[in-house]
């Protein structure tokens, strides 16, 4: 029969092992639910894929002046002229843009319709790394396009053609980009445009983030993901190429 005092002795012991022991479970089991939450992050990062783009369909073209239609506005555009005009016995009166360049008229493209020019700018911009000439007009009430033009020895090509129109030229972490986006119903659809050396390339954000459903630019030029029509929009930056999620998920509002 054992005595108080090694009774107590007993039961201390018998404690002291116990919270032990649960002092090791619990510090393992935080080990792991950290490791997982590290992985989770780890596996949200999305290294981005860039192809080579080619706009094949959206070539600047020489116009003889007998073709070019009825010219309903011209623009001045530093030394040069920017004109928008109407093909012959077009229905539809869509609404073409053209450069004059010295005596050569060059014809680039779709640009609006109807009488309304308003809403059909252009500009010289910085972008990529290259002087351009920014061309936005649309093809639809919600249909924005934009061409980015390039003049070289008084020729001029299409640089880079956006469907769905160009939200952003900038830096984005100090990489020189262009970003398209838009709204299609209640989704958007996200394009990012930079240089490899001198190749153009692209990666569509949608199909790079898991077929994302929507890929929003924020203000802030942060990327507001929601992977499913119903599910809480997840905040993404961009990094050396790849997209970062951050802690928090947008708000309305951002």
């Amino acid at each position: 029969m054992l005595y108080w005092g090694e009774k107590m002795k007993y039961l201390v012991a018998c404690l002291a092992i116990s919270l032990s022991l649960f002092g090791v479970t619990s510090s393992h089991e935080d080990n792991s639910a950290t490791a997982d939450s590290a992985n989770q992050d780890q596996a949200r990062i999305i290294s981005l894929q860039f192809e080579p783009i080619v706009n094949e369909n959206e070539k600047i073209t020489f116009v003889q002046g007998q073709d070019k239609g009825e010219v309903i506005e011209r623009r001045k555009i530093a030394d040069d002229e920017f004109f928008l005009y109407k093909k012959a016995n077009d229905l539809y009166e869509e609404l073409y843009g053209g450069l004059r360049i010295g005596e050569k008229d060059y014809h680039f493209g779709q640009i609006g319709y109807g009488n309304d020019t308003s809403a059909i700018t252009i500009e010289s911009v910085e972008a990529l790394g290259r002087k351009l000439l920014k061309v936005n007009g649309f093809r639809g009430a919600n249909y924005r396009v934009t061409y980015y033009l390039h003049l070289q020895n008084q020729v001029p090509s299409v640089f880079l053609y956006v469907d769905g129109g160009a939200h952003y030229e900038g830096e984005l972490d100090g990489d020189p980009v262009i970003i398209g986006s838009h709204a299609a119903s209640t989704s958007f659809q996200t394009i990012l445009y930079r240089m490899e050396g001198e190749k153009l390339v692209f990666a569509d954000l949608n199909k790079q983030l898991h077929e994302a459903d929507s890929v929003r630019v924020t203000d802030n030029l942060l990327f507001e993901v929601r992977h499913q029509a119903d599910s809480i929009p997840q905040l993404y930056t961009y990094q050396n190429k790849r997209l970062l999620p951050l802690t928090r998920t947008a708000p309305v509002s951002e």
